[in-house]
């Protein structure tokens, strides 16, 4: 029976925001990979002598100023992705509770979770998962398969975020300096490309539970 405390309305704005704001994140980490490769590049023509002094200051100089001019908007956009993604989660739950789903999670605490310690670990994955099976089929979304980029998506968040902490670490304990720098950068170069994955996983069920519902409520 249908939860008279909650209305469905259509995830597609929300959908599209959380669309726009991950493929924004994505091509941002692209060109950040692309950026401290360069530098990586740059330095190695530097110390073996291949191009001249002054260029190849030049261009690492040219090359730091971009790690600022990509991280400002990165770090705004995460900010900006996470709450339009707690946005959007709050009305696929609200729309599988509306639609007489019996998930266990409210849909204030489907977000809520994410800001209480040792939950926000484990208990996040648990409720997409039932999400994503209401949004096929509320009545017997049990029997529903489970998706399998749901703990892909988790495990990649966790890794992200452990790699993320390794860094800032690394950096504060003698990671600029220059027999370990390389280090730091190829570090920096697999956490991007972790973050590319995990949010090409996120952009993935943002769409596919989005079109569930939505070709549900077109049928």
């Amino acid at each position: 029976m249908a939860d008279r405390q909650y209305t469905y309305i259509d995830p597609k704005f929300r959908t599209r925001l959380a669309q726009i704001a991950l493929t924004g994140l994505i091509v941002l980490y692209l060109v950040q990979i692309a950026n401290f490769i360069a530098i990586i590049r740059t330095r190695e023509t530097f110390f073996s002598g291949t191009v001249a002094r002054d260029v190849a200051l030049g261009l690492l100089k040219f090359e730091g100023g971009l790690i600022v001019a990509i991280s400002v908007p990165t770090v705004f956009l995460i900010f900006v992705e996470v709450v339009i993604f707690l946005c959007w989660l709050y009305r696929v739950s609200a729309n599988v509770h509306a639609d007489g789903a019996d998930v266990e999670a409210s849909p204030a605490f489907a977000v809520g979770m994410y800001f209480i310690p040792f939950y926000n670990l484990f208990v996040p994955p648990v409720a997409m998962s039932e999400i994503a099976r209401a949004s096929v089929s509320p009545t017997d979304w049990r029997e529903q398969p489970k998706w399998k980029v749901v703990p892909v998506w988790w495990l990649l968040q966790i890794i992200s975020n452990v790699m993320g902490m390794y860094v800032m670490v690394f950096e504060k304990t003698g990671g600029t300096a220059p027999n370990k720098f390389s280090q730091l950068v190829w570090t920096i170069v697999i956490g991007s490309a972790l973050n590319i994955a995990l949010h090409s996983s996120q952009l993935f069920l943002v769409t596919r539970v989005a079109a569930a519902q939505r070709n549900r409520a077109h049928s």
